[in-house]
């Protein structure tokens, strides 16, 4: 079993060329920078994931370190923003949650990305609807987007109740026919 080293005894073995390999480079670092890392949050699997990131970064660079205390500084800080990047992180990820609550809607993540994919679809509809025949689109628009019912629709228009059904099972089936030939869909 090896030794363990210091941060400052690593910066040594580094500059001498000798460097041991990551594991030992690893069991170096973590003990100090998991305690500074815990001073500021207490899950123990998020300081070690944190620090470990940080100590793979700081391996994958090892030759820009000049001075120990440059090394040294580096590590430190470097955990410390570490932390508090993951803090900002849960506190916006939480934020976001309430916003869902409040809502009333479940917080989870497939239901945002369901919203996501239903807007983006919705937009496309819309989008293809605007390309309809003159009546069939204004029908479609105002029955779908403006949420107006089939008398509503035909007082604005001017038309029979019984054109605006027509109007709308045309724009129907005309969408479908895009729908079926278009590779979005």
């Amino acid at each position: 079993m090896e030794a363990a080293f210091s941060l400052e005894s690593w910066f040594e073995y580094n500059q001498k060329e000798t460097v041991p390999h990551f594991a030992t480079f690893y069991r170096s670092c973590f003990p100090p920078l998991s305690k500074y890392a815990a001073t500021i949050i207490t899950d123990r699997h998020q300081v070690t994931e944190l620090v470990s990131d940080v100590i793979w970064r700081a391996w994958q660079y090892r030759e820009k370190w000049k001075t120990p205390a440059s090394f040294r500084a580096f590590m430190f800080s470097s955990v410390r923003n570490a932390v508090y990047n993951n803090l900002s992180q849960l506190r916006r990820q939480e934020k976001r949650k309430k916003v869902f609550r409040a809502a009333g809607e479940p917080v989870d993540d497939r239901n945002v990305l369901n919203r996501i994919v239903h807007k983006e679809l919705m937009d496309h509809l819309f989008q293809a609807a605007a390309h309809l025949p003159g009546q069939c689109a204004k029908v479609f628009s105002l029955y779908y987007r403006e949420g107006l019912n089939h008398d509503e629709i035909a007082l604005q228009l001017s038309i029979a109740p019984s054109t605006v059904r027509n109007q709308k099972a045309r724009a129907l089936r005309l969408l479908r026919e895009k729908i079926n030939n278009s590779p979005l869909f």
